[in-house]
């Protein structure tokens, strides 16, 4: 999944993770949105394309079928993919440079102990 995004479908997007359930287009269009109601369609057909949402089930909608979608990636992992490895190196520097909790530099540590050795395979 390394195509880029556009504002809109970032919008959209967003509407899913937020919902934290499924939706059709109609229920992002009431969710309500910058956009409008005939952009929406697109941009969720666009993110559908680029597998950034994915069909949950189809259900009735009033008198029609409806594709149910759910977004394929978290929120978080969205923000790390969209990050390159030298910004996310420069902001975990400018956290821990900033950062006066012992506690929290020592929970960050024991994470990147724990991680080292599963990657060791220990």
């Amino acid at each position: 999944m390394d195509f880029k995004i556009t504002n809109k479908e970032k919008e959209v997007l967003k509407i899913f993770w937020h919902a934290q359930k499924p939706l059709s287009v109609s229920d992002v269009v009431d969710i309500g949105t910058k956009l409008s109601k005939n952009t929406i369609p697109i941009v969720v057909k666009n993110l559908y394309k680029k597998k950034y949402l994915e069909v949950d089930h189809i259900e009735q909608k009033k008198k029609a079928l409806a594709r149910v979608y759910t977004p394929t990636i978290s929120e978080e992992q969205f923000i790390i993919n969209d990050l390159s490895e030298e910004s996310i190196r420069n902001l975990f520097s400018a956290f821990i440079e900033n950062n006066n909790e012992i506690e929290e530099l020592e929970e960050i540590k024991n994470l990147i102990n724990q991680r080292k050795n599963e990657l060791k395979g220990d």
